[in-house]
């Protein structure tokens, strides 16, 4: 998966759940002005950070698939 797809899926697990970026660094445990600037497609962010964010989404989770099986917000 590239780095433009991890943050994609990312974002659109967010908004799956309903998510403010304040619950999303909460659940992911990075500080919220990391995720400050998440939807500026020029967002940089680290790869720990990343790879925080993207351990709190199921595998299953697709954006914009029906295959998702994990609980609705």
């Amino acid at each position: 998966m590239t780095i433009d797809a991890t943050i994609h899926r990312i974002r659109a697990y967010r908004d799956h759940r309903g998510w403010t970026r304040n619950r999303l660094a909460t659940e992911a445990g990075v500080p919220e002005s990391i995720l400050r600037d998440m939807d500026d497609p020029e967002w940089s962010v680290t790869v720990k950070t990343l790879r925080r964010l993207e351990s709190i989404i199921p595998g299953d989770f697709e954006p914009g698939a029906c295959s998702f099986r994990g609980e609705a917000a």
